[in-house]
């Protein structure tokens, strides 16, 4: 039985966005619901009874009853996490338990929209409201499932569909390295041409434009989550040119990044980055 079906539903019952001390050390006792992590600044090390993995902004855990976990941050990164506490519930609005848990982690591709799912979640039940804590919480945990559902077809096709998907993950984790065209062909023994050709298939977008969307994705984190400066933000993801960096985040995000900075601080969003969530 799945964890989440589109005709059951979920009951949030915490809510929040912790920004950890650089002495930050958790052990919290073994969960008796379900939480819903999303980092989305600092670095830090999870381990569990099962597995230990380290941790960065764009990474998703999602930690069941009876889960140990002993979690640290890096001192000079500390771990900004957005949780949410939840019990998924059956077709009659009970509290059920799931005959299996989904994986404990993964790294999301549109971290930016997760976020802002989440981050909607956390507004909704702060301010009350908890049926829209509860829709927005389902909406992204649709979201992760979506992504833990992916499957590969057998044979050649579904191989390299993988090892795209690998190098697609590699991108998301270093936004900040040239990527080059030549060298990721290379990894599937294909020519440049050929290998764009299967991303844009495999993808359903072009190699410049993913890698494009993982460098502005990693701004948008680092301008909310962070408080280096813009020219550190662009040096910090491989510009050369703050000119440069700003154009092509607003090309993206119809904001310069000093004025995504304040204005999603205030409330405000991007109508681009509104039209872009409506369609994924």
């Amino acid at each position: 039985m799945p964890l989440l079906e589109p005709t059951s539903g979920v009951l949030c019952a915490s809510a929040g966005i912790h920004p950890c001390r650089p002495d930050w050390n958790w052990s919290p006792p073994a969960f008796t619901d379900l939480d819903l992590w999303y980092v989305f600044g600092g670095a830090g090390t999870i381990a569990t009874n099962e597995q230990t993995v380290p941790v960065q902004a764009g990474d998703c855990l999602l930690f069941h009853p009876g889960i140990s976990v002993q979690g640290t941050t890096d001192p000079h990164n500390p771990l900004q996490v957005i949780a949410i506490h939840f019990q998924p519930l059956d077709h009659s609005g009970l509290v059920c338990r799931p005959q299996a848990w989904p994986p404990l982690h993964r790294r999301m591709e549109n971290i930016a929209f997760l976020r802002h799912l989440m981050t909607r979640c956390v507004m909704a039940f702060t301010t009350g409201d908890v049926r829209g804590a509860n829709a927005w919480l389902q909406a992204a945990l649709l979201e992760v499932f979506r992504q833990d559902a992916r499957t590969y077809p057998p044979g050649p096709d579904g191989e390299q569909a993988r090892r795209i998907d690998s190098i697609c993950e590699e991108v998301l984790m270093h936004p900040e390295r040239r990527h080059r065209l030549p060298e990721l062909a290379e990894r599937l023994h294909v020519t440049p041409g050929h290998f764009a050709r299967l991303f844009r298939k495999h993808r359903r977008e072009s190699v410049r434009d993913f890698i494009l969307r993982a460098r502005i994705e990693a701004a948008q984190n680092l301008l909310l989550g962070s408080s280096h400066t813009v020219t550190q933000i662009a040096e910090m993801l491989g510009y050369g040119n703050i000119y440069f960096f700003s154009k092509q985040f607003k090309e993206k995000t119809g904001l310069t990044p000093s004025r995504f900075r304040t204005g999603t601080a205030n409330g405000e969003r991007t109508e681009k980055g509104t039209r872009d969530e409506e369609h994924q």
